[in-house]
């Protein structure tokens, strides 16, 4: 559910807002999470000459088949062989409305499968004072991933229009295209990206305990990537000739000074150029890394733990599937590489009916993949995952559980973070270069704290209680780069409770739960779709029942 607050810099003052948008935006500021309205269906589902309608409940239908084999054999007394096989099959089919107003400023049906095989053999074993493993691991996923967006509505698309008008008379209409045509086209369109990702790694763990007291742990993994990636914007049905075609066209020999040969029906629309065609994307990504850890804890006391650890790890490049007008927007992200260190303590106290756990940490990221704009010849700003060069994050995080009584356990949590962008300038939302060296993560808010209240007793010999309150917290974050007001997330908490009765074997469970029990209106991001800035709340006040079966 999206909830619209305002508009881009490029169609704020646009002439081509549909007519009342900017009223009902004016007049309906959100203040509640209920507070939201989509297309009509009557609209939407229709079609208009070239430009094919979305029909349908908004609605999302999923299904998620997983497959899970381990083997072990034992080679020795010390040594076991461990073979873990796993198969997963995911697909997503979904109709969901963006457009954060009763206007058809964008709405996506979506249809995503993944299919991923896995495999990992590895050896393990160990002594009084070591443990170890080496092993080797395989994956391949083969992934779709597409929708088709509506968006006649939407301010773009009648600037488009519009723009086409004076170009039907030209050269560039080699398609004989109407002005008929030409208010009918660019309603709809797909994405579609596939992918084939490859992943090989070999690796080594151990721990050795060089005394009672202190124990190392080591470990590394080397890993290849490798991600062929293909895909495009394209037509859909006769609905982007007319636009494509002549204005597009038009457009890119006045940026560029070629003019791409026009598409057909169902082609693709991205254009590249370094060609100087419209065309489908592909690219390949071959990366390796080589991560590793090195850990050491010293427990001086049977009641407190010191621990400090280094490591290196890496995120593995990615290809977005975007609305890609431009073949940049679907450029591929490289791998992102960090390099974390830890230092902390767990300590028992109070005869051990409290824990403190405290850590404070450093992350030093490398190519640190970041959704940012980047400038359009004809949409101004568009959106697209990128590499910033570098980035850090800090702060302290800690746990306190106190058990007060043998019923009755008290945990609170917090953290402290700071984050920052660094050596990076890019584009912001206007289209324009920007300095963002210093700016935020985003979605990283510097305090969050959490309070929970757990109440356990046995009702009788086969039966037990548990009643649970929960208040959670997070200060502001942004949702973007600039700061922009508007993509703010404000700081908010929540209150969810829970009562329910269990089998003391743990076999079920019965449970009453209600969560935001004081209805706060919050939202967990903000995002545009090209002419509309839009909030997703998060729930309002909701009450439910569950039961839990173990077989």
């Amino acid at each position: 559910m999206a909830q619209g607050i305002g508009f881009t810099p490029a169609t704020a003052s646009s002439p081509f807002l549909a007519p009342g948008l900017a009223a009902y935006i004016a007049a309906n500021p959100p203040t509640k999470a209920s507070q939201a309205d989509w297309a009509p269906a009557s609209v939407r589902g229709v079609d208009i000459g070239i430009g094919a309608g979305l029909a349908g409940p908004l609605a999302e239908d999923n299904s998620f088949l997983g497959l899970k084999v381990r083997l072990g054999y034992d080679l020795t007394d010390s040594v076991r062989l461990v073979s873990l096989t796993g198969y997963n099959d995911l697909k997503r089919r979904a109709l969901s409305d963006w457009s954060g107003a009763p206007y058809e400023i964008l709405l996506q049906r979506a249809e995503g499968d993944i299919e991923s095989f896995s495999e990992e053999l590895h050896l393990e074993g160990g002594d009084e004072r070591t443990n170890w493993l080496v092993g080797a691991y395989y994956a391949k996923d083969e992934i779709v991933d597409a929708n088709r967006t509506l968006l006649g509505q939407n301010a773009n698309v009648g600037l488009i229009r519009a723009a086409g008008l004076p170009l039907l008379g030209t050269p560039f209409n080699t398609g004989g295209y109407t002005p008929a045509q030409l208010a009918q086209a660019f309603r709809t369109y797909v994405d579609r990206g596939d992918i084939e990702t490859r992943t090989w790694s070999v690796f080594a763990n151990g721990d050795y305990r060089i005394t009672e007291q202190l124990k190392l742990t080591a470990g590394i993994r080397y890993t290849e990537d490798k991600q062929d990636y293909a895909g495009c914007s394209r037509d859909f049905n006769g609905s982007m000739l007319p636009n494509v075609n002549v204005v597009n066209r038009a457009l890119y020999f006045q940026v560029y000074g070629v003019i791409p040969t026009p598409i057909v029906a169902n082609a693709c629309n991205t254009f590249d150029p370094a060609t100087g065609q419209f065309g489908l994307v592909t690219s390949t990504l071959d990366e390796d890394n080589l991560a590793w850890r090195v850990a050491l804890d010293w427990t001086p006391t049977e009641d407190l733990l010191l621990f400090g650890s280094v490591s290196r790890g890496a995120k593995a490049g990615a290809t977005p599937v975007n609305a890609a007008n431009i073949s940049t927007q679907n450029a591929p992200a490289k791998q992102e590489l960090l390099t974390a260190y830890e230092v902390g303590f767990k300590a028992s106290l109070l005869d051990r009916r409290m824990q403190a756990n405290v850590s404070a940490f450093y992350y030093d990221y490398k190519d640190k993949q970041l959704s940012v704009y980047f400038a359009d010849p004809i949409y101004t700003a568009l959106s697209r995952l990128q590499n910033v060069p570098k980035g850090e994050a800090y702060g302290l995080d800690g746990e306190v559980t106190w058990r007060l009584t043998p019923e009755f356990t008290l945990i609170a949590s917090g953290t402290l973070l700071k984050t920052e962008v660094q050596d990076y300038v890019g584009i912001n939302s206007a289209g324009q270069p920007q300095d963002f060296d210093g700016a935020p993560f985003l979605y990283s808010p510097e305090k969050s704290a959490a309070l929970t209240a757990l109440y356990n007793r046995e009702l009788n010999g086969s039966l037990g209680l548990q009643v649970a309150v929960n208040a959670r917290w997070q200060d502001d974050s942004h949702a973007d780069l600039e700061g922009d007001p508007r993509f703010k997330i404000d700081a908010y908490g929540l209150l969810n409770a829970s009562i329910g009765v269990h089998s003391l074997d743990d076999r079920w469970r019965v449970q009453v739960w209600g969560r935001n029990l004081t209805d706060e209106y919050y939202w967990t991001a903000v995002s545009s779709n090209a002419n509309v800035v839009v909030r997703f709340p998060g729930q309002p006040r909701t009450y439910g029942a569950s039961l839990t079966y173990s077989f």
